[in-house]
C-alpha cells in the first residue's frame, strides 16, 4: 500500500474516532442530564408559569387569577389575597412531586380520592392545564394520598406539602399591611390597656449622656423622657407586630355582630405605631386584642382593616407583655459612663465613701486611692440587672440598712442621678433609679459589690 492510501486510512480512523468520541460525550451529557431530576411527579404534564388557580371543596371553593403582578379572588377582587400564602401554595402545587407511587388500581375510594379534600386546577401561561385530587391523610405514616384527576395512579405527598395545599380561602387573607413598617420607619408607639398607657417615642441620639445606654427610644409615660427603653424590646415588638399582620384569617368583612362575637366591638387593649412610608409619607396603624381563647390565642383586628385575624398563642402572650411598662427598660439598674463622672458619693452600712475622678485617677475622701480596687468596684456596681419587677418592692422604703450611690457629673447639663439598693426579702434587694423602682436584684450581686467597696483602699 502506497503512502497515499495509508494517509486516507489514517485519516479515516481519526474522523471516526472523533466523530464517536464526540457523540459519546453527547450521550452521556444527555444521560446525565436525563437520571439528575429524580423526583416522582403526580402528573406526567409539565406547567410553567400559573396564571390560575381553581380549588373546589366542600366547604368554601375559590379561584384566584393573576393580574399584572398581583393575585386577586375571581369572586371578589377587594378580598385582601396575600401575594406570599399564594407563592407558597405554588411552591407546593405546580408540578407536584410526589414521595412514592402506592397504587395503579384507581380505587379512589380507599384513598379518600373519591370525594378529595381539595381539587386543584392549574392553569399556566400557555394554556396547560392539570387538575389535582387531594384526598385522605394517613395519620400512621403521616402521609396526604393525591392524584391527578381521571388517572389511576395514586401517590403519597408529604404533609408539609399537603398540608398548604388543603388551606381554605381565609389562609390566602392579608390582615394587614405592614411591609412599610420597620425599625427605621417606627416614630413613636403606644400600648393601651386598662391598667395603662405605655408611650415610647424615638429621641436624637445624644452621644454626650453619661448613662450607659446608647438607645434612641425613650418613654413618654408613664416615665419622662430621660429614662431610655431597651431598643431589643422595640425590635422584638416590631416583630411581633408584623406576625399580627400576617396572622392566619378567621373572618372577612364581618358584620357588627361577628366583631362582637371576636370581643372586638369594644376591646380593652391596643397597640398604635406612627411610623413613616416612602408611598404614602407618615402613616399609622392600630391593632386591636379581642377574646382569648382556652389554648390562649386571641383574635385581632387592625383598624380599617377587613379581617379578622387569629394570633398564636405564643405570639399573643409575648405580644401582651408590652402592657407593662417594666418590660421595656434595659437589665442595667443604672449603668453610668465612668469618664463622664466628676464625684461619686456612696453610703453604706452607716460610712459614706466621697470619691473623686481626677487626671491623676481616683481619689477616696480627699486622699489618692487604688484605681485597681476602685476600678473592680466600680465596674460591678455597673453591671448589676434585674429581669424582675414587682409593684409591692415599690413600697419598700430606703432605710439606714440601704446601700445610696449619687453620681455628679463633670456635664452640670445633666442632673445628678442616684441608686439606691434596698433588702427586700431574703434572695432580693429592691432597686430604684430615677422614675424606676421595685426592681429586683439577687441579694449576692448587691453584697458582692459592698464587699468590693470596703476593699477600695
Amino acid at each position: 500500500m502506497n503512502n497515499k492510501g495509508i494517509k486516507i486510512i489514517t485519516v479515516l480512523v481519526v474522523l471516526n474516532i472523533v466523530v464517536f468520541g464526540a457523540f459519546g460525550i453527547l450521550r452521556r451529557q444527555n444521560n446525565i442530564a436525563a437520571s439528575a431530576d429524580t423526583n416522582i411527579y403526580v402528573s406526567e404534564k409539565t406547567t410553567g408559569d400559573i396564571v390560575s388557580i381553581n380549588c373546589q371543596n366542600d366547604s368554601m371553593p375559590f379561584e384566584f387569577d393573576l393580574k399584572g403582578s398581583s393575585w386577586v379572588l375571581a369572586s371578589d377582587e377587594t378580598f385582601p389575597v396575600s401575594t406570599e400564602a399564594v407563592n407558597e401554595f405554588l411552591e407546593k402545587a405546580n408540578n407536584l412531586i410526589a414521595a412514592r407511587l402506592v397504587s395503579s388500581d384507581g380505587d379512589y375510594e380507599r384513598f379518600g380520592l373519591n370525594s378529595p379534600q381539595q381539587t386543584i386546577a392549574l392553569t399556566d401561561s400557555s394554556g396547560v392545564s392539570v387538575t389535582y385530587l387531594i384526598g385522605s391523610y394517613n395519620e400512621n405514616i403521616e402521609r396526604y394520598y393525591a392524584c391527578e384527576k381521571d388517572s389511576s395512579n395514586i401517590y403519597i405527598i408529604n404533609k408539609s406539602v399537603g398540608d398548604v395545599l388543603v388551606q381554605d380561602l381565609y389562609s390566602y387573607a392579608a390582615s394587614y399591611d405592614l411591609s412599610e413598617f420597620s425599625k427605621a420607619s417606627l416614630t413613636d408607639f403606644e400600648c393601651i390597656s386598662p391598667e395603662s398607657t405605655v408611650s415610647v417615642f424615638k429621641a436624637e441620639k445624644d452621644d454626650n449622656n453619661p448613662m450607659g445606654s446608647s438607645s434612641i427610644w425613650r418613654f413618654s409615660q408613664p416615665f419622662n423622657s430621660n429614662t431610655f427603653v431597651d431598643a431589643n424590646k422595640v425590635d422584638a415588638l416590631i416583630s411581633r407586630l408584623k406576625t399580627a399582620a400576617a396572622s392566619k384569617c378567621v373572618s372577612y368583612s364581618p358584620d357588627k355582630d361577628t366583631i362582637e362575637n371576636y370581643g372586638l366591638a369594644n376591646p380593652q387593649y391596643s397597640i398604635k405605631v406612627n411610623y413613616t412610608s416612602d408611598s404614602a409619607g407618615e402613616k399609622e396603624a392600630v391593632l386591636y386584642l379581642g377574646k382569648e381563647n382556652e389554648d390562649g390565642s386571641i383574635y385581632i383586628m387592625f383598624e380599617g382593616a377587613s379581617t379578622i385575624g387569629l394570633l398564636d398563642a405564643e405570639t399573643a402572650s409575648s405580644l401582651k407583655e408590652y402592657f407593662d411598662c417594666y418590660k421595656y427598660v434595659p437589665q442595667s439598674i443604672c449603668a453610668v459612663k465612668k469618664d463622664r463622672v466628676d464625684t461619686m458619693t456612696v453610703a453604706a452600712n452607716g460610712i459614706t465613701y466621697n470619691f473623686a475622678f481626677t487626671d491623676n485617677g481616683y481619689t477616696l475622701n480627699g486622699s489618692p486611692c487604688s484605681e485597681e480596687s476602685f476600678e473592680a468596684f466600680y465596674n460591678k456596681l455597673s453591671g448589676i440587672v434585674s429581669n424582675t419587677h414587682s409593684g409591692e418592692a415599690e413600697q419598700t422604703a430606703a432605710g439606714e440598712n440601704s446601700f445610696i450611690i449619687t453620681y455628679h457629673f463633670k456635664d452640670t447639663s445633666y442632673s445628678d442621678v442616684t441608686a439606691v439598693y434596698t433588702p427586700y426579702d431574703d434572695n432580693y434587694y429592691t432597686a430604684s433609679c430615677g422614675q424606676l423602682s421595685g426592681r429586683l436584684v439577687n441579694k449576692r450581686s448587691v453584697e458582692s459589690v459592698l464587699s468590693l467597696l470596703e476593699a477600695v483602699e
